[in-house]
């Protein structure tokens, strides 16, 4: 119990130390004191993965196949934090703040001197390399948490404890982190750091986005969101201008916090930007209920800043948005417009990207259009990952079943 006690207590000091507000790392205390008095009723003093397995199942109904709610996702992920330390010495929860990248003590310029040969070498777009942040990030800290004093210490038990930490993450993150690190012990083996080339020993974790079908909101829905926005307030007017943006333009949430005044060409009534994830160049058109949107924010609401980026916070200290704004906005009208939040479903910023797809394939644009519009690298894109939802279109694929018999007295099978 004491061991635990600490354990919690070591975890919160890193939450804070990266960046975490207290009420959030409140939260995670609700959760782990009632942990701690399970075990205590319990006659338990030592805490072990099946412990909080135990729990979760005792105490939240939660087994290894419940579709999970958004409130049952943090409280697995405060067990999980726990059972991570424990094995790994550390703890892998990243805040908006401060990224795992800059959390690294001594493996930190041995990342950057890695992004930046992948820049040089490789033209590395600016979202890859901050996926290296995250991904690579856990890996090296994974290795401070050891006290591994050089990166030529690295051995085959290091290797073997990395592939167990991918492996408990999900099957996205499993993939992505493990293509990473892939890289990365490559480069380390050509520079010479390492001897032997550990990234052979990085087994490939499949994934495919296929295997889930993208959400998207219907008309009432969107309706729904949009009501639930109180415009008559300054948070109101930008998160009704950034809804537009997403829902109306498909922009991603990258692109909308990073939207400056220079985008915007009124003469022409045209946004204009270089898409962060693909680097296209992206000309769209200025809606009129999108720039009436713009316009109500910027004269009545927008802090005064000399930023040129468009949207700030509205509470002191003024900046940008973080990169989890967007999303975290969508889903905060999303549950005050009481739309159908069903475990499963995802809430985020590119939920309405999704939505504009599917209004569009309802009307009939073509495909290269609408692969135009979402600013995607090829038309099949478009075709994979969007036609899957639109019901009218599938619907004139189906075949009549053929006509069937019933003849008792004949064998069928």
């Amino acid at each position: 119990m004491q061991q635990l006690s600490e354990t919690c207590e070591a975890i919160a000091q890193t939450m804070k130390a990266r960046g975490f507000r207290k009420g959030t790392i409140d939260r995670y205390w609700r959760y782990w004191n009632k942990l701690l008095h399970y075990m205590s009723c319990n006659g338990i003093n030592t805490y072990t993965p099946k412990t909080g397995l135990d729990f979760l199942s005792d105490t939240y109904g939660i087994f290894v196949d419940t579709v999970l709610t958004q409130e049952k996702k943090v409280i697995v992920r405060t067990v999980q934090l726990i059972s991570d330390y424990f094995e790994f010495g550390t703890t892998f929860l990243t805040s908006p703040a401060v990224s795992i990248a800059n959390s690294l003590m001594r493996f930190g310029d041995i990342l950057d001197g890695f992004k930046l040969y992948q820049r040089k070498n490789h033209d590395i777009s600016a979202i890859t390399l901050s996926s290296y942040d995250r991904h690579i990030g856990k890996f090296l800290l994974y290795l401070e948490s050891r006290n591994l004093k050089d990166i030529s210490d690295i051995t085959a038990e290091h290797i073997h404890d990395c592939c167990k930490m991918i492996a408990k993450t999900s099957a996205g993150t499993a993939h992505n982190m493990s293509c990473a690190v892939r890289v990365f012990l490559r480069y380390l083996h050509k520079e010479g750091v390492l001897r032997d080339d550990f990234s052979t020993k990085i087994p490939f974790f499949p994934y495919s986005r296929q295997s889930k079908l993208p959400s998207a909101l219907d008309e009432e829905e969107v309706a729904a969101l949009f009501k639930a926005i109180n415009r008559a307030s300054c948070v109101g007017k930008r998160d009704y201008a950034i809804i537009q943006l997403a829902c109306r333009l498909g922009l991603r949430s990258g692109d909308i916090r990073t939207l400056q005044f220079s985008n915007i060409h009124w003469e022409r009534n045209t946004i204009e930007i270089v898409t962060q994830k693909t680097g296209k160049q992206l000309i769209l058109p200025l809606l009129a209920e999108v720039g009436q949107a713009i316009i109500d924010y910027i004269r009545y609401a927008r802090p005064v800043t000399d930023s040129l980026i468009i949207f700030q916070t509205c509470n002191a200290p003024v900046g940008p948005l973080s990169a989890a704004g967007i999303s975290s906005i969508v889903k905060s009208y999303a549950r005050k417009a009481a739309i159908n939040t069903v475990p499963g479903r995802h809430y985020g910023s590119h939920l309405l990207r999704n939505t504009l797809a599917s209004a569009l394939l309802k009307e009939n644009v073509p495909l290269p259009e609408i692969s135009g519009i979402l600013s995607h690298s090829t038309t099949r894109t478009t075709q994979e990952y969007y036609l899957r939802i639109d019901i009218n279109q599938l619907k004139r694929c189906a075949i009549e079943p053929p006509q069937f018999s019933w003849e008792p007295t004949e064998e069928v099978f």
